[in-house]
């Protein structure tokens, strides 16, 4: 009679590892659901609102559906203004929050106007640009220091904003006060960090641009891609 030998497995060897990671994947989430209940505690449920994605933030006002123009002022840089009405004007239009009126057209009309440019109001200049509503910001402080002792930068910029109707002059929004604000401050010691206080400047308004714009339309952060570190 013929012998049947056995003969033992290779240890090590797994045919469909797949299988046994669905294997343990079961068994620790089978382990937390039984420390969850004998805890009173629901472990799952926190572990999966930690992995879920962050909920989406609602728009504080939506303008209605026409021409829009983002009219900046600033009494120190118009270069400061141009800059942040461009990112506010990209980040509306990306988000079709209204038809966004290109902002070459303040600095034609800057142009033609010369010294009397800067004796217009908003309304005036959103009128002449075809606009129907106007996000006017101001620039309230853009301050770019160097750090004393060392070769780092320091940098502050505040502004305040308000939607306005053009037709009748009236705040569209806020409602309740007169303006909103954001500011923003930020300070580097590395030379690797910031090359220049432009550089810092441009940080600044890109920071507070975005968070201007976020008033506006619906979004959901983006932790590791956000370039905004703050509401």
């Amino acid at each position: 009679m013929s012998q049947l030998r056995l003969q033992p497995a290779a240890i090590g060897t797994v045919r469909h590892p797949s299988l046994v990671w669905m294997a343990l994947v079961w068994v620790v989430l089978g382990s937390i659901g039984l420390l969850s209940m004998l805890s009173g505690c629901n472990i799952v449920g926190g572990l999966v609102g930690t992995l879920a994605p962050p909920e989406k933030t609602k728009p504080q006002y939506t303008p209605p559906q026409q021409p829009l123009l983002v009219y900046v002022k600033s009494p120190y840089s118009s270069a400061a203004a141009d800059e942040l009405a461009s990112v506010i004007t990209e980040q509306l239009k990306e988000h079709k929050v209204a038809p966004v009126i290109e902002t070459g057209g303040i600095t034609e009309l800057r142009s033609s106007k010369g010294t009397q440019f800067s004796k217009l109001s908003a309304i005036e200049v959103g009128r002449a640009l075809g606009a129907r509503q106007v996000l006017y910001v101001f620039i309230q402080t853009v301050d770019i220091d160097t750090i004393r002792g060392s070769d780092g930068y320091r940098g502050k910029l505040e502004t305040h904003f308000k939607m306005i109707d053009v037709e009748t002059g009236h705040v569209l929004w806020p409602t309740s006060e007169d303006y909103k604000t954001i500011s923003k401050e930020l300070e580097y010691t590395q030379h690797n960090d910031v090359a220049n206080a432009n550089q810092l400047r441009t940080m600044l308004l890109q920071n507070v641009g975005f968070r201007i714009a976020r008033r506006f339309y619906e979004f959901r952060r983006d932790w590791d891609t956000d370039p905004v570190d703050d509401d």
